[in-house]
């Protein structure tokens, strides 16, 4: 059997982590209800906590289940796995706390930009869809589903 994916195993349990603070403590205690509104407002957050929580125990289950294939011992700055992964995670975390100072527009495209940058990639052409699609967000749900983004 090939060794354990540490890169995977670890990004699956932070990012499952991350969902369910978000379920225990982050949506029930800084997400105010509305009974006007049509949608509730800590809909889209359960959302994305059940989503993180769902792949991330996937993402990780796939670690430990699946092998991964054996390749010839060539260190790379991908090697990195646990530390990588904190640093998305921390980038997440900064991101989420800025959004109580900051409007989702300012926030989203530093971030997407920031995790652009911290994996290699700095060709202009993948950076700009990266910020834009923040902008596409902050409309969908602003027009689509009449909410308002922080």
């Amino acid at each position: 059997m090939a060794p354990l994916d540490t890169r995977d195993l670890w990004g699956g349990v932070l990012f499952a982590a991350l969902g369910l603070a978000m379920l225990s403590w982050a949506i029930p205690y800084h997400v105010d209800a509305d009974p006007d509104l049509r949608l509730p407002v800590d809909t889209m957050p359960k959302v994305v906590a059940i989503l993180l929580v769902l792949l991330g125990t996937l993402l990780a289950g796939r670690a430990i289940l699946v092998a991964a294939p054996q390749e010839p011992s060539k260190k790379t700055s991908e090697d990195a796995g646990p530390a990588r992964m904190m640093g998305v995670f921390a980038m997440a975390a900064a991101a989420t706390l800025a959004m109580t100072w900051l409007p989702y527009l300012v926030v989203m495209p530093v971030l997407a930009i920031g995790l652009a940058l911290f994996f290699g990639s700095r060709k202009l052409v993948r950076l700009v869809p990266v910020v834009i699609a923040p902008v596409l967000i902050f409309l969908f749900v602003r027009y689509g589903f009449e909410r308002l983004l922080p």
